[in-house]
C-alpha cells in the first residue's frame, strides 16, 4: 500500500504594518448613527450587566458603566454593509456587541 505524504503547511507571510500604527486602546469616532444605535440598544448593554453581576457578584450599577462603554465602542464599529456569508444577511448588531460588552466588563474587573 502506498502512502502519499501530506503537503507540509508553511506560515502565511506577515502583512506589512500600515503607515501609522493605532494607538493601543484607541476609540472610534462617533458618529450620529452609532450613537443613536447605542441609545436604542442599551437594553442589550443592560442585559450583560445583570447577568454579569449574577455570576462573579459585582454590583451591577458598576458593571452597566463599563457595559455602556462597550456597547459604545461596538456601535462605532459596526458595519452594516458587512454580509454573513450563512444567511446572506447583514450581521445583527448583537453579534458583535455582545463580546465588546462582555470584554468591557472583564476589563473592568480585572
Amino acid at each position: 500500500m502506498a502512502t502519499t505524504a501530506t503537503p507540509r503547511r508553511t506560515r502565511q507571510p506577515r502583512a506589512k504594518p500600515s503607515a501609522v500604527p493605532a494607538r493601543l486602546g484607541s476609540f472610534p469616532a462617533p458618529t450620529e448613527w452609532s450613537e443613536q444605535m447605542a441609545v436604542d440598544n442599551r437594553l442589550l448593554a443592560m442585559d450583560c450587566a445583570n447577568r454579569f453581576a449574577r455570576s462573579c457578584g459585582i454590583p451591577v450599577q458598576e458593571l452597566e458603566i463599563a457595559a455602556w462603554v462597550g456597547l459604545l465602542k461596538a456601535c462605532r464599529l459596526y458595519d452594516p454593509g458587512r454580509i454573513n456569508p450563512e444567511t446572506g444577511e447583514p450581521f445583527a448588531l448583537s453579534t458583535i456587541a455582545v463580546p465588546y460588552v462582555r470584554g468591557a466588563m472583564k476589563q473592568h474587573v480585572r
